[in-house]
Parts: C-alpha cells; structure tokens; sequence
C-alpha cells in the first residue's frame, strides 16, 4: 500500500515531464511550422532587415544564402539592396534601396505584397502564377522581366517592361493594361490606368548589379569568389497623377537621380526600343442632341511621348437623310473641342499641364470644392479645361485650373487655385490655401450662337443677329411689319378704324434676359492642414481640417419666421475630420462640419454646371421668366447648420466597388422656416471579367442639400443619376449603353433631362 507521500509525488513528477514537453514544443513547432524555406538569399549589402512571421519587428540583418520562408518580410533602407532567389523555379528578385514587401505563398500561387519601393522580377520559368501586389494595383505574369514601383506617399505604381506580358489591374477601377517590353504604365489610388507609355532603356529604373563603377588605376586584384560591389544608384519614386489629393502617408522614398551610364560598348549595342503604336478607340452609335437624334461616329485615339500625352475625340454627327452636323465644324473653337485631353508630366513634377477634360478636381476637403468635373454633361457639352503648376520645390507646390478656356476667354468660367507646403519629412504637417471661384455664373445658361440670350429664351437659337419673335410666325420682330400678328402694319393707321392700336403701343414679348449684359461672381477662399497619425501596413490614418468662406455676388435673403436675414457672406469649417485605409481595401471618412448662416459646404461640386443657372418660368416660357443662380437657389440657410460627413468605399474580393458617402446638416434653432442640408451620393462598379459577354457595369446616385436625399420617388433639381453599361459583341468590341437622368426647373415644375449616348466601342 502506497503511503500518503507517494501520490503528491507521482502528480509532480507527471507535472514536470509535461512541463518540460510543453517548453520542447513551444519551441521547436515553430521551425516545423516553416517547413521546407521558399527562397534563399543570393547577396546584399548596406541595411537590409528581416522580420520573420512569428515575430513583430524588423530585428535579424539579410546574410547571403539565409533561407527565407512563406510570410517573411524584407525591408531595405536607404542604402540597402538584396538579389533573393526562389528555389524552385529560380525567379529571380533585385530588391532596391526603401523597399518593403512580404512573401504570400500557396498551393497554386506565389504573390509578393510590395507596401512600397522598388522591385525587379526575373521569372525565367515560373512553376505556379505569380503576382506582384500593391495597394493600388495587382500585376499578373507568367514568364517575364519587369519593375513595378509604389510610391506610398502618392499612392501611385509605375511598371516598366523588359520582356514578356504584364497584367497591370488596378484594384479600384478595375481596369486592366498590358505591359509589354520597353513601356510603362501607370496605375494611380484614384483609379487612373494609362495605356502603355514608350521609354527609353535610360528611363528604366536602373540595376544595381549592371551599374558599371567608374575605373580605378590601381585597383587591388580580387580574390577569386569575392563578388566586386558596385554604387548604389538612388531608388525609385513613383509618378504621381494630378488629380491625386496631397495627402501625405508614410515615409517619402527620396527622389531618383539620373542613373548611372553603361559602358560604352554596352551602349552601342542596346537596341533602339519599339516605338508602342497608338491606342486606338472607335465609337459607333447613336446620341440626342437639342431633342434630335443622330448617328455617332467618333475616333478617340491616344497618344503617348515619354511625358507628353494627346487624347483625341473626333467625332461626327449624322441625321437620318445623311447630312452630318455643321454645328461641330463651323468655328474655329469646334476644333478645339476635339481634344479630349492634352498633358505634359504630372503635378508631382517641377511643371506639369493638362487642357481638356477633367474628371475630378480637388482642392481642399471639401469646404468649398468636392470633386468637380467639367464633363458632367459630356459630350453634349464639350468643356475644355486647363490646369498648370508644379512642385516649385521639394515641400512646396502650386496649381491652378480654368473649367472652360473659351469661356474663361470670354472673362467667365470657373476657376481654382492651390499652394501647399509640407513643414519637413520628420514632421509631414502639410498647409493648403485654396482659391475656387466663377466669374459669371449665368455662363451656365446655354447659348449656342453666343448672342447673350439664352437658347431656351432665344426665339432664333441658331442666329446670333435675332431672338424677339412675338407673334411666333418665324420673322424677327426686328424685320417684321406686324410685330404682334393683328393684321396691321406698325405704327401706321388703320382705314377702317382711326385710331389704329398699334399706334399707341405694339403688344410683344419682353426683352429676355442678356448674360453678357450682366453677370453675377462668386467665389470662396479656404486653408486647410493635414497629418499622418498612423502609417502602418494595413492601417493608415490622416487627420484634417479646413476653414473657408464664401462671397457671392450679391446679397442674399432667407427668410425666418422672426425676421428675414440679408448678406453676400458664409463660412465653415470642415473637420476636424479623419481618413483611414483599412487593410488595403477599406477607406471611411469621418468629419464634422459646421456651416454659418447663407454658407453651404462643397459648393462646387459634381453637379455644379447643371446647377450655375436656370431659367424658372412663372407659367409657360412665353410668359414671364427669371433666372437664379446656384447660389441664389440653395443658399438660403437663415441659421448656422452643424452636423457630419460620412464616406466609405471598399473593394470586394476584386469583384464589386462601392462607394457612398452622406452628409447630414441641421440648423441651430428649431423653427418652422429652418430644414436640414442632407445629400447622399453613391456609386457602384462591378468587375465584370467573371461574367459573360458584360465587358463593364457602373451606376451611380448624386442628390445634394435636400430635406430627404433618400426620397428617390421625387427628385429634385439636386439630383443626378445614371449608370453605363457595356455589352461585349466580340473581342475587343462592346455595346455601350450610357444613361445620364437630371432634373431642372421649368414653368414650377422638376423636369427630367435624360442625356442618352448608344455606341459600339472597338478597341484596337
């Protein structure tokens, strides 16, 4: 029989093996976890760090043939480089200098998750799909030689070919380039993906290893197996596009200097790059214009050189007996107007410039501009924008815009301007002054042939030397006899009945309204700062505010259950307020927002040119009129207002983006006479490369400053909607279907103006 000691002493013997096993397994599973290492170290030099799955920190230095694992990081700093080899297929990796990436492997796929910097990928015969992954962009291959940088601070990629066939998907837009030898391609945070640019082997981002050092007379021979090292060239940054915001996310990766030359006899015997033919766009269809239909016929190609693109829209219209329209060819503006774009560099260069087409434009936060665009009534109304500025210095930059030269030429048009200065690299702390104004709002009214009277007042739309017919029988008052059609001659005695009426007074219509005899300026003015507070991997977040006012151009009246409120100022504040990214693919917004009396944020917005202006009708537009400007129809706060703005946008699995963003403003004081300034605007794109013949789908939902945005039985004349589908025929050939719906004033009612284009889209 056991005594009593006995037991307590088996239980602690017990204790202790399992203790001892347990300490085995705690550290020995995690080198069994790694299994067999995925690729292996072939050289590196200066400060090149390692973080290791399990562990949180950069803590080990790269060593040549150290074995690398499936979920290992590598970061180099500023003087670093690595050569990494994979073992299976022997793909090749040149790692350069402020570089960051992670090995993801799986059964059937090898990704590298590059957060920013420089990479060169060599994959002679690659066993299993290999991709390159960025925040803004997936590149897809199977067997070539390419560079993608990702300049974190811009949020932009540049991919550069040296053989094979690249996929460059940006993951916002979903739109897809392909890269081939001796080109770059661009793929931006806002969607923007360019086709295909040619570059000069001196415009690839340069090797370390092919790098050539210059000579040294009494060089030391070298023992055999000791690898010469060559200088380091500076790393890489990407190229920024000019619509892009500044705002400023982790660390900036020092600009490249020019790279370092080859050996001339390596220079001679470089082959000259193909020259990448033009991308080519054709559009067949049909489209309404003033209310009748023709048959489109419209070449868009695109034209790169280096820093210089050219995209064209040449475009003409049909009738059914065949007769093309003169109105796109008889003035020397027309010509003009079929530049879609013209570019030089972007505004992330000493000097950049753009004329054309905007699509968005932001200056700012939001307190006076959110996200213009002056093709909101494309191509029924061709504007053709300019902007132009550039990085003056390393923390300082400039820019300023015009939504329509040829108005802007005619002393109206809305324009823009912005200076920013970031404080220093340690401390990103970055000001913004902003300028956005219009200098005659009644340019909004459509004027055809630019006689000051607008087209739907004008009697003679089409002839700029008339406009008055009162008794409507086609002549105009100014050469008709009988003015007011009662059958008699003006101002001349009628046999039968002295005295004639007309003697005393012709009755006709009253002189309509003239923009060039007046015009109404508005403008606003606001600062703005912005911070990094977190620069993580999969979570980035930038805090910020701004403060504007506005000015318009006349007084204002809102009218009050006490009193009636008169001024021609507002201001408000936008923020503070945070933006964050969310592991890759989630970005939300959060800001608070307070607006003074006659003061409505986002003035200038995506629908402000159907908003400028409008013709409201006391009865029919043979009776009465007047015309209000956006100012005039939606600024009539009689209180401060304070409330919030909300947005999100993520990306889906690649499959679906979506967007929305929501604003909720109410007054200060409960009256009877206040209402809240509520908008809601949305927008949906599905990746269509999973479905069948769908070759795109998006929809979209813009109402600003209503009671009740979500009343989508009654809608306003604040609302815009559409969506654009395609249907793909064959390869390279789409239907395209483009529905645009927005609401105006007329005669005391919201009419729907409905802009449809119908055109097949061939892709060369």
């Amino acid at each position: 029989m056991r005594s009593s000691h006995t037991i307590p002493s088996f239980y602690f013997f017990c204790l202790r093996k399992w203790a001892v096993i347990l300490v085995v397994l705690t550290v020995t599973l995690p080198l069994w976890a790694q299994e067999e290492p995925v690729a292996r170290v072939v050289k590196s030099r200066g400060e090149v760090l390692l973080r290791r799955e399990a562990t949180p920190d950069f803590n080990a230095t790269i060593q040549p043939a150290m074995d690398l694992y499936n979920g290992d990081a590598i970061r180099a700093g500023e003087d670093g480089f690595a050569s990494v080899i994979f073992l299976d297929d022997k793909t090749l990796l040149k790692v350069k200098a402020s570089t960051q990436f992670q090995f993801v492997e799986s059964e059937n796929a090898r990704t590298l998750d590059l957060q920013y910097g420089t990479l060169r990928s060599t994959l002679p015969q690659p066993i299993k799909s290999f991709r390159v992954e960025t925040p803004v962009s997936v590149a897809s291959v199977k067997g070539t030689d390419f560079w993608l940088i990702h300049d974190l601070r811009a949020g932009v990629d540049r991919a550069y070919g040296l053989e094979g066939v690249v996929e460059i998907l940006n993951t916002i837009s979903q739109i897809t380039q392909n890269l081939t030898p001796n080109t770059m391609i661009i793929s931006t945070a806002g969607g923007q993906v360019t086709p295909p640019i040619p570059v000069r082997p001196e415009e690839m981002p340069t090797d370390p290893d092919e790098e050539v050092p210059e000579p040294e007379p009494e060089a030391e021979p070298q023992e055999e197996g000791v690898e010469e090292e060559v200088p380091e060239a500076e790393p890489d940054v990407g190229e920024a596009p000019g619509q892009l915001e500044e705002l400023f996310i982790g660390e900036e990766p020092p600009v490249e200097e020019p790279p370092v030359q080859a050996a001339e006899e390596e220079a001679e015997e470089a082959a000259e790059p193909k020259k990448a033919g033009p991308g080519l766009g054709l559009g067949l269809g049909s489209v309404t214009l003033d209310d009748q239909v023709y048959y489109q016929i419209a070449l868009r190609p695109e034209l790169t050189f280096g820093k210089v693109g050219i995209g064209l829209d040449i475009v003409g219209y049909m009738d059914a007996q065949g007769n093309f329209r003169k109105d796109e060819w008889d003035e020397p503006s027309d010509y003009l107007d079929k530049v879609l774009y013209f570019r030089y560099g972007t505004d992330q260069d000493p000097f950049f410039f753009k004329i054309g087409a905007m699509p968005s434009v932001q200056y700012g936060f939001g307190a006076l501009m959110n996200n213009y665009s002056n093709m909101a009534e494309f191509p029924q109304v061709r504007r053709v924008g300019f902007e132009i500025g550039g990085r003056i210095k390393e923390n300082f930059s400039l820019k300023g815009f015009t939504a329509d030269l040829k108005e802007f030429g005619d002393r109206g048009g809305l324009v823009g301007l912005r200076g920013s200065y970031r404080l220093s690299k340690s401390f990103p702390l970055t000001l913004g002054v902003n300028f956005v104004g219009d200098l005659n709002q009644y340019g909004g009214l459509k004027d055809k042939d630019e006689d000051g009277r607008p087209d739907i007042l004008d009697d003679f739309p089409d002839d700029e030397d008339y406009w008055l017919d009162s008794d409507e029988n086609g002549v105009p008052d100014d050469i008709d006899p009988d003015i007011d059609g009662d059958g008699f001659t003006d101002n001349s005695p009628d046999p039968a009945n002295q005295p004639n009426s007309d003697i005393d007074g012709i009755a006709r219509k009253p002189e309509p309204f003239s923009k060039k005899d007046t015009s109404r300026v508005t403008y606003g003015l606001s600062v703005d700062l912005s911070y990094p507070v977190i620069s993580k991997e999969s979570f980035g977040l930038v805090a910020y505010t701004e403060v504007g006012m506005m000015n318009y151009g006349g007084e204002l009246t809102a009218i009050t259950t006490e009193d009636t409120l008169e001024k021609s100022m507002g201001f408000g504040v936008v923020g503070p307020g945070l933006r964050a990214q969310i592991l890759k693919f989630i970005n939300v917004s959060l800001e608070y927002r307070y607006s003074s009396p006659l003061f409505v944020p986002g003035f200038f917005n995506s629908t402000y040119d159907f908003e400028r202006a409008q013709i409201q009708f006391l009865t029919t537009p043979n009776d009465s009129s007047y015309v209000e400007t956006k100012d005039q129809a939606i600024v009539n706060n009689a209180y401060a207002l304070s409330g919030y703005y909300g947005s999100a946008s993520a990306n889906l699995f690649n499959l679906v983006t979506f967007s929305a963003g929501y604003q909720q403003l109410s007054p200060s004081k409960a009256d009877t006479s206040a209402r809240d300034y509520n908008s809601f605007i949305a927008q949906l794109d599905i990746n269509t490369d999973p479905i069948p013949k769908i070759s795109e789908a998006t929809a979209y939902y813009v109402r600003t400053n209503d009671d009740n945005p979500f009343d989508f039985k009654n809608p306003s004349s604040n609302t815009t909607w559409g969506y654009r589908l395609g249907y793909e025929l064959g390869p390279g050939v789409s239907l395209i279907y483009n529905q645009q719906v927005s609401y105006r004033f007329v005669a005391g009612e919201v009419k729907e103006v409905r802009l449809l284009t119908i055109e097949t889209a061939f892709n060369f």
